[in-house]
């Protein structure tokens, strides 16, 4: 799917365009061969940049080609429980923004719904105002997930549950891929601010200084959250441990208990003379005795608090 907008004032309302014009943004979703075809050929794209672009394994990086500025970051996309990365790559040329994904972008719509003020004209400013969308969107994953950590912790505290440590695992994955992508972004952030690539003025300078520092925060806060749920884990395996241990100390003190019948019955099992073999009430006897043992046994467990 391609969208072509234009906004050449920001108090002016998003414009739909059916054809590509001078400062325009194209905001290209999952192309299909026909559509890759158009941005290769219409607009003077090499297709490997748009195929580089789609690609799910590709590494945030930002190089410049024949008047062309590539930048290729890392996104986060949520479906249902999951969160991963996907890359978006940004072109800038001399006449068109243009963005290409293989999954929809929610914070996308802020923009193209005119939430968010901004110029198509202005193009770089418009790459910085989308850095910050996204650097907010993994902020507010992070703490979201730090959120639900601390209520998994709550949970397995009362009663620990194997689906806990699933819940966990999942999250653990979920904020070691926001980390990689987070910290691979900021390269992609220090090479913007070398102005190798893109022309830079005092007051661009200063806005990607701020992007930087909020980048660099979140990739605090994702190594923190690593460590919680890290920690979350270590104590989940302690909780299990310990519920394990106090099992096994149950049934061998109940084993322990169950055992006196035997050992009475066992002893008098044997063929030689014994006491009461004779008496008619040896069997009530013997089960009266068997039965006084087992009761001291168990009080003495309860005591020492092993059942």
């Amino acid at each position: 799917m391609i969208r072509i907008i234009r906004r050449l004032g920001e108090n002016e309302n998003p414009v739909i365009l059916k054809t590509p014009l001078p400062n325009s943004w194209i905001d290209v979703e999952n192309p299909g061969e026909k559509e890759i075809d158009f941005i290769e050929k219409k607009l003077k794209i090499p297709r490997d940049y748009i195929l580089d672009c789609l690609d799910e394994d590709e590494i945030p990086r930002i190089f410049s080609e024949s008047g062309n500025v590539v930048i290729i970051l890392r996104i986060p996309i949520v479906q249902e429980e999951n969160i991963f990365t996907i890359p978006l790559g940004i072109i800038l040329t001399k006449n068109y923004m243009i963005t290409i994904h293989s999954k929809p972008i929610d914070f996308f719509e802020q923009f193209f719904s005119g939430k968010i003020k901004f110029s198509t004209s202005k193009r770089i400013r418009l790459v910085f105002q989308i850095l910050m969308v996204l650097i907010h969107t993994f902020t507010k994953l992070l703490r979201k997930l730090e959120k639900e950590v601390r209520e998994t912790e709550k949970k397995f505290l009362k009663s620990a549950k194997n689906e806990d440590i699933l819940i966990l695992m999942r999250m653990k994955e979920n904020v070691l891929d926001l980390q990689n992508a987070i910290y691979e972004n900021n390269k992609v952030l220090e090479a913007l601010l070398s102005g190798h690539h893109i022309r830079l003025y005092k007051g661009d300078v200063k806005i990607i200084n701020d992007i930087l520092i909020d980048n660099k925060q979140c990739i605090t806060m994702a190594s923190f959250l690593i460590k919680n749920v890290n920690n979350a884990l270590q104590i989940f395996e302690w909780i299990i441990s310990n519920n394990l241990n106090m099992l096994m100390k149950k049934l061998t003190s109940l084993a322990v208990i169950l055992s006196m019948p035997l050992i009475v019955s066992g002893i008098y099992g044997m063929n030689i003379s014994l006491p009461l073999q004779q008496n008619e009430n040896a069997f009530v006897i013997l089960m009266i005795i068997s039965l006084i043992l087992s009761l001291i046994v168990a009080i003495y467990f309860k005591i020492k608090d092993w059942i």
